[in-house]
């Protein structure tokens, strides 16, 4: 990893930012193949096959390969993202400080504070790819009892 003992803020702003669009287009890509993966595998689902059929031998095995796939990928995404978060936080601690740093007072509203907003940044993203992978544990669940 890349040293970060001291860095001036524009540097480490620069490199925050570029985690952070990693981030944007690793989710984006996650929810594109998401819903194609989902799609593919509903309609594999929905065929009218029986285990007698000859078709139902490479349809159980998309049937069973599919959320294998979207599970494999959407763990991927999530050390991607967890590794970048770290990176960031690394950079945040090795920037230099503000000038000039406002302490939150009681009276402020808590939704309107910049930690408040960077929790929520961070929920929703994270919290979709989290999605993600509960989503693919289900559909493995569900392929092997249908399969078997």
């Amino acid at each position: 990893m890349a040293d970060h003992r001291h860095l001036d803020r524009a540097e480490a702003r620069a490199r925050i930012e570029h985690e952070d669009k990693w981030i944007q287009h690793r989710v984006s890509w996650l929810l594109a193949s998401t819903a194609f993966l989902t799609a593919a595998f509903s309609v594999l689902v929905t065929a009218d096959v029986v285990p007698n059929d000859p078709k139902f031998g490479p349809i159980a095995f998309l049937i069973l390969c599919l959320p294998f796939a979207g599970f494999a990928f959407s763990s991927l995404v999530l050390i991607g993202y967890v590794a970048a978060q770290i990176a960031m936080q690394q950079l945040k601690q090795a920037a230099d400080p503000p000038p000039t740093a406002r302490r939150r007072s009681q009276t402020d509203f808590p939704l309107r504070s910049e930690g408040c907003a960077l929790w929520l940044g961070i929920a929703s993203s994270g919290g979709s790819i989290i999605a993600s992978v509960a989503l693919w544990t289900v559909l493995m669940i569900t392929a092997l009892v249908l399969v078997f």
